[in-house]
């Protein structure tokens, strides 16, 4: 009986530090199915300002992925012209 109770111990205590010496999965990983944020690019222009957009992806807890969508507007004065024949406005260099 005394045999029994020290293996039933050992084996416990054997069980119990294999599970706290295995890694806790990282919560700041990133999610592999999660893809990369995109880099900003220009989404708008006019003469004096440009709006600049960029996307990042969030991993809701029903599994689904939703967009976050940010963007800032730059303003100037004389940031671009209009070009007559296209009707589009043109970075001033």
């Amino acid at each position: 009986m005394k045999t029994f109770s020290t293996l039933a111990i050992t084996l416990l205590f054997c069980l119990a530090t294999r599970a706290a010496t295995q890694p806790a999965p990282d919560p700041s990983a990133p999610d592999p199915a999660v893809p990369p944020p995109t880099a900003y690019q220009i989404v708008n222009r006019d003469a004096n300002s440009r709006v600049w957009q960029r996307d990042s992806y969030l991993k809701l807890p029903d599994g689904h992925i939703a967009t976050q969508h940010h963007s800032f507007t730059e303003i100037a004065a004389a940031l671009h012209y209009q070009d007559c024949p296209n009707d589009q406005f043109m970075r001033l260099i």
